[in-house]
């Protein structure tokens, strides 16, 4: 499935929460999926974008400015795990 793909279904509620939690717990998503689902409302998809090893340094660094606490803890734990590869 492609970003645009996912976009319509998103905006066309065709898409489940539990689809996208699927989507963002996969390692093989792409950098544009997670992009996209990165400003999504709900707390566990931002969370699970933010622990994906897929995730671009540039999301991270959006994510790291999150509200929630533990999104910001995950995305310092994703870079640590990166930093020591």
């Amino acid at each position: 499935m492609t970003k645009e793909e996912i976009k319509i279904q998103d905006a066309l509620g065709l898409i489940s929460y539990d689809d996208k939690l699927s989507i963002v717990r996969n390692p093989n998503t792409s950098i544009e999926i997670l992009e996209y689902l990165s400003r999504d409302k709900h707390y566990w998809i931002r969370y699970y974008v933010a622990n994906n090893p897929n995730t671009s340094i540039e999301v991270l660094k959006r994510l790291s400015k999150d509200e929630d606490l533990w999104i910001k803890d995950i995305v310092k734990e994703n870079l640590r795990k990166r930093k020591n590869e």
